[in-house]
């Protein structure tokens, strides 16, 4: 009989499961109403085959560790070392902001900026020295039989070797999604691909020009300055600002798995690491060159850096977490939120800590072991985003201009601006699951932002850890989840749901997603014993086959043919300029006055300045030509001049351009 109750609970959630694709059925066919009920009751059972299950997480440490006093360390010899390093990381951050400030010399302002941070982690490395002796073994890189080992200093990783083929294999399938077709998926250069293109020209070729932030963008500068690397590597292009965020997208992979796996066992983190490299969401603003995607590496870089501190209780991996939160804030503005989260996730493990202290369970306080590494945590992040803030501080009309303009409160605080967060924050929750982003540049419009399998797993996965929510890790993905998903709430209502600025959300809403792979695994192999390994190895890797393959059939079938998402990159502007280059010299251009002056045209074709943007009142006939004639570009909305250039000219040739798959012309040469 009670082997029968552990299958029968492990039965219920796995029936619990084919409800849950009974429910997106009822939402891919519109029955909102319907799927909810059925998710409701497959939510229920799910629990209730779990009620007893607690999941084991890894916690953080509970070793009780002798740090000595104060002045013991700060007196020894690496002590006083680290002291001096700590003073002159802070003087020459002082340094550059006052330089920064006063908008001289900023080449050295970045060098002191860069040195600060610099100096600090080497100070940090020094006092972790003083509190315990480095390891005998120095080794850079050691292998051995079963597992390779990579040791810097006092960071080590232990990657088994079959763990190590299997992240390689899905960094390979992580570099075909972002990849394939490169060239041509998505045809056009969008305004802001091009705007960030321009400005990183003008650094190029503009001696003095190093701004900490960029009007025009409304970001801070140093994602062009990546942008500027791969110019300098692969030249001037698209796909070179494209190369940027590929990167991105990759390092998200590798971070994601090791974020991760302080969280989970290493099947389910490489299972992580899987959903993120053939993510649809993911792979779409990787294979985008603007900022957002730079949102998911951060937050995972930051809660990797920060669990591992929490596990090791290490100076040193404090350091490197503060570095990492403050770097992220120069980047996507979405992530400005991302502080609330850890702060948030610290508070949880304080209040935690207390409680069991309160029942007799601990004896230790959290907050009297780890003060002295938070503060270095906040003092990294202070340090890395030091620049910045001081613009927003000083600069605060300019650097909040587009918040303002986005946001749902623009036109003040009022009960309408209320029911609109309300309405937001539904269709944000609801487009996981039921209908994503409509905008055609960022989705399928209209297309759950997660495939079926893995909207299922998301939502088991969130109502167990709102079930178990006292859980600190469990409670971390929760409120990461909800915060990150603000950055959509409360912006334009007809946006939403909106999922370039929820792209914080992503990385939580697949560890969530990953919390059912957890408890089926760790019952599984109390119902199967032996057969487990093997038989949860199958299961899991149909499983990832056929995420897998609903993603890329989506991403490389669906979106690619769909005229919306084709049409969404200034696609008539990128053929333009691509037209302009071609026939510039050999025909007078004439310009409709509704392509003219755009950002795309001026990246992709700088070199042609020769142009008129014509009126359509009184362009016929023409007044000059080129030595083989003149080369008119018009938009569908102008019918009218397509007509009259048939009157005045009958030889002349029309070329229409549209998409590579059945749909209407978006542009006439």
């Amino acid at each position: 009989m009670r082997e029968r109750r552990k299958i029968t609970n492990l039965v219920l959630a796995l029936a619990a499961m084919a409800l849950g694709l009974v429910a997106q059925g009822y939402f891919a066919n519109g029955h909102l109403t319907d799927g909810l009920i059925v998710y409701g009751v497959a939510v229920g059972v799910f629990l209730y085959a779990f009620r007893h299950h607690r999941l084991t997480l890894a916690p953080t440490s509970e070793v009780s560790r002798d740090f000595g006093s104060l002045a013991e360390r700060v007196l020894s010899f690496s002590g006083l070392q680290a002291l001096i390093l700590l003073v002159t990381s802070g003087l020459a951050a002082v340094a550059a902001l006052r330089l920064f400030s006063g908008d001289v010399a900023p080449g050295r302002a970045w060098f002191l900026h860069l040195t600060s941070v610099a100096v600090f982690v080497a100070a940090a490395y020094l006092l972790e020295e003083t509190r315990q002796p480095p390891p005998a073994d120095r080794s850079r890189f050691t292998f051995h039989v079963s597992r390779f080992t990579f040791h810097v200093s006092r960071f080590t990783l232990h990657v088994p070797r079959p763990t190590l083929y299997a992240l390689l294999l899905t960094l390979a399938v992580a570099v075909f999604m972002r990849l394939y077709r490169f060239g041509s998926l998505p045809y056009g250069t969008w305004y802001d691909e091009a705007d960030n293109g321009l400005q990183v020209l003008r650094i190029l070729s503009q001696p003095g020009y190093w701004p900490v932030y960029v009007e025009s963008t409304n970001l801070p500068a140093h994602f062009l300055y990546l942008i500027a690397v791969s110019f300098g590597l692969f030249g001037v292009s698209t796909l070179s600002i494209r190369a940027v965020t590929v990167a991105f997208g990759l390092g998200t992979v590798i971070v994601g798995y090791l974020a991760a796996r302080e969280l989970f066992e290493r099947r389910v983190a490489l299972a992580f690491a899987f959903l993120l490299a053939v993510s649809r969401w993911d792979v779409n603003f990787s294979r985008l060159g603007i900022h957002g995607v730079t949102t998911p590496f951060f937050a995972l870089l930051t809660v990797w850096l920060l669990l591992r501190a929490l596990r090791t209780a290490r100076l040193t991996d404090f350091a490197w977490a503060g570095v990492a939160l403050g770097y992220g804030l120069c980047f996507y503005a979405s992530f400005r939120l991302f502080p609330l989260v850890v702060v948030s996730f610290l508070l949880t493990i304080l209040f935690a800590t207390l409680w069991r202290r309160a029942r007799g369970r601990s004896r230790d306080l959290l907050i009297t072991r780890y003060s002295l590494l938070i503060l270095v945590f906040a003092l990294g992040t202070l340090l890395s985003v030091a620049p910045v803030a001081q613009f927003a501080l000083s600069h605060p009309d300019v650097f909040w201009a587009r918040t303002r303009k986005t946001s749902v409160f623009r036109d003040g605080v009022n009960a309408q601006a209320w029911r609109n967060v309300v309405a937001n924050a539904a269709k944000h929750a609801l487009m996981f699951n039921y209908r994503g982003d409509p905008n055609g540049r960022h989705n399928l419009p209209g297309e759950p932002e997660l495939d079926d399998v893995t909207g299922v797993l998301f939502v088991m996965g969130l109502a167990y850890s709102l079930y178990r929510v006292r859980h600190p890790r469990l409670a971390l993905l929760v409120v990461w989840w909800a915060i990150m998903l603000g950055a959509g709430v409360f912006s334009l209502p007809f946006e939403a749901p909106q999922s370039l600025r929820a792209i914080g959300a992503l990385p939580a809403a697949y560890l969530l997603a990953c919390v059912p792979l957890a408890l089926f695994a760790a019952e599984g192999r109390r119902v199967l014993g032996r057969w487990a390994g093997k038989t949860g190895l199958i299961a899991l890797l149909s499983l990832l086959a056929v995420v897998g393959g609903l993603n890329a059939h989506t991403y490389f079938g669906r979106q690619a043919h769909d005229f919306a998402s084709w049409n969404a990159f200034s696609t008539a502007e990128t053929r333009l300029a691509h037209e302009m280059k071609r026939l510039a010299g050999d025909y007078e251009l004439y310009v409709d006055p509704l392509l003219a002056n755009h950002l795309t045209t001026q990246f992709l074709a700088p070199g042609v300045r020769d142009y008129t943007v014509f009126d359509p009142t009184n362009l016929f006939p023409l007044g000059t030509s080129g030595p083989r004639g003149a080369a008119l570009f018009v938009m569908p909305e102008t019918e009218a001049v397509r007509d009259l250039a048939g009157r005045y000219y009958p030889q002349a040739t029309v070329e229409p351009f549209g998409p590579p798959f059945p749909g209407p012309a978006i542009l006439y040469t």
